[in-house]
């Protein structure tokens, strides 16, 4: 069984216009969110053998913030600039691309092609994915080069501002 981890960047800041889009940071409320998700990553009892994320500073900082929520060496994470801006065809190209090895990878990357390979890998609509928002895919069989528009089934969807812990900090 593969499955695979969908994480949109935390919220990011506009705060600086003359830094270009790869390089914009995490704003407070993304560096506020992103533990709160891999808080909950861990209580669901989520883990990753790798987590792969678009070369922008807000990925990989989201990355690095769940990571150590989960307790997992900075070393599992790998920085894949064909992630940046790249279409759900690419993505699912990119997965089918792995090592089969690993049981359970993370993809950290941007709006729209996350929620829109979602939908693709699961034939579920997938109509509010906000920042940081995650969803975990299942697929049968232990082959990454066979998963597929629809063989995908959702087991998990979460997102910060739905978190109790969110309003109470």
């Amino acid at each position: 069984m593969k499955t695979v981890t969908l994480i949109r960047h935390a919220k990011s800041s506009w705060e600086y216009p003359r830094i270009t889009d790869y390089a914009r940071p995490l704003n407070k409320r993304g560096i506020k969110s992103a533990p709160l998700m891999g808080q909950d990553l861990a209580r669901e009892g989520i883990t990753f053998q790798r987590i792969f994320t678009s070369g922008a500073i807000r990925t990989y900082h989201t990355a690095v913030l769940i990571a150590y929520e989960l307790s997992l060496p900075v070393t599992r994470i790998r920085v894949k600039r064909e992630l940046y801006q790249c279409s759900a065809g690419k993505l699912l190209s990119f997965l089918q691309s792995r090592k089969n090895k690993h049981t359970h990878v993370a993809v950290v990357g941007h709006y729209p092609s996350l929620p829109q390979l979602a939908a693709l890998l699961t034939g579920d609509r997938v109509d509010h994915f906000p920042t940081c928002a995650a969803i975990r895919i299942r697929f049968e069989g232990n082959d990454w080069s066979q998963i597929a528009p629809g063989t995908g089934t959702r087991v998990y969807f979460q997102y910060p501002k739905n978190l109790p812990e969110y309003h109470s900090s």
